[in-house]
């Protein structure tokens, strides 16, 4: 559903399974200001818990 509404396939994946980025200090400063982006929209659990249904 993410990718027919513009959202590409890599951006919907990580935005629904993120993976555990919080304490990685070497993550690059844009990536990390995605994940704390979406981390205001979308719970880390609501993601895997819809592909599991």
């Amino acid at each position: 559903m993410m990718v027919t509404g513009g959202i590409d396939l890599f951006r919907g994946v990580r935005m629904i399974i993120p993976p555990a980025w919080q304490n990685v200090e070497t993550m690059d400063p844009d990536l990390r200001a995605f994940y704390e982006y979406n981390s205001m929209h979308m719970e880390p659990w609501d993601g895997p818990a819809g592909v599991v249904m």
